[in-house]
């Protein structure tokens, strides 16, 4: 998924086959038929005491010293975040690397600065200077993220060194008028 000036990573088509691999198709189950489901639409609510209204997203894999995402931001509206990871690796110290953040692969949610390009991202900053938020990539985490307009998001890229890919469902959940003031 391009275009590459703004992220890369895979996406599950919706043609999914049932000679697919597992992963695939339980990708595809909650991408198709999880995350856009009334049902799960209702617990959001219960959860968050916020009003959904439309939604837009898709499962993705990144793969290991490939993909990436670069800082976007709403300019218009208020967006609740809803990513469910899976953060693959084959022992602890695999565990151990995604949590450090050193092999990349989080999400980072920061202050837009008008100044400063918002595809370049200083590994400086500091939560005074625009980083509001970091969530480690981990296996079956799901993060709830009430976005303002002036906030943006990107998931880091995953280093070559990362011991494995970072597979998600990342859905954004777009909010009643109402909520949104």
């Amino acid at each position: 998924m391009g275009p590459a000036h703004k992220h890369r990573f895979l996406v599950i088509d919706d043609t999914v086959s049932e000679d697919m691999e597992q992963t695939t198709q339980l990708m595809a189950q909650l991408q198709n038929d999880l995350f856009p489901s009334a049902a799960f639409r209702r617990w959001l609510a219960l959860v968050t005491q916020l009003i959904v209204k439309g939604y837009r997203g898709q499962a993705r894999r990144l793969r290991p010293g490939l993909d990436y995402t670069l800082a976007t931001a709403d300019s218009c509206r208020s967006i609740l975040d809803a990513t469910l990871c899976f953060a693959t690796s084959a022992d602890s110290k695999g565990v151990e690397a995604w949590e450090s953040d050193e092999v990349g692969g989080y999400e980072c949610y920061m202050a837009q600065d008008p100044q400063e390009d918002p595809a370049v991202y200083n590994a400086a900053v500091t939560e005074e200077d625009g980083a509001l938020l970091t969530i480690s990539a981990g296996s079956n985490v799901l993060s709830l993220v009430l976005r303002d307009e002036e906030v943006m998001k990107f998931t880091k890229y995953v280093s070559s060194l990362a011991p494995g890919s970072r597979w998600d469902v990342a859905f954004e959940y777009e909010l009643s008028p109402e909520e949104s003031e």
